[in-house]
């Protein structure tokens, strides 16, 4: 993955950095979206640029605002959804269907 630089553009959640700003509804995201302020929307954004990736709990409250980032500026991004591991043996890898968290990163 290229390292970005240069100025970011912040579009959806520009101005007032103390307004909340409500997830698109109907919910089109995973998780339980919650509502944000555009200033921790950018601190989120610029983190995500810069490390190239991000890391969400399973009730993803948050990660809506880094899908719709990446929709609107057209990023290339791969979203991985973690399962809890429940059993290991040498030839056999048993998974359960419960989400750990999901792993959000960006691919160019």
């Amino acid at each position: 993955m290229k390292k970005f630089s240069g100025p970011l553009d912040f579009a959806p959640f520009t101005g007032d950095g103390r307004v909340r700003v409500e997830p698109p509804r109907p919910a089109q995201f995973p998780g339980l979206p919650i509502a944000v302020s555009n200033s921790q929307a950018r601190s989120m954004i610029q983190l995500f640029m810069e490390f190239g990736y991000s890391n969400h709990s399973p009730n993803a409250r948050t990660l809506w605002v880094l899908l719709l980032y990446a929709q609107q500026h057209q990023l290339k991004t791969k979203l991985t959804t973690q399962y809890e591991q429940l059993a290991r043996t040498s030839k056999v890898q048993i998974a359960s269907d419960k989400i750990i968290g999901y792993f959000f990163e960006r691919i160019e």
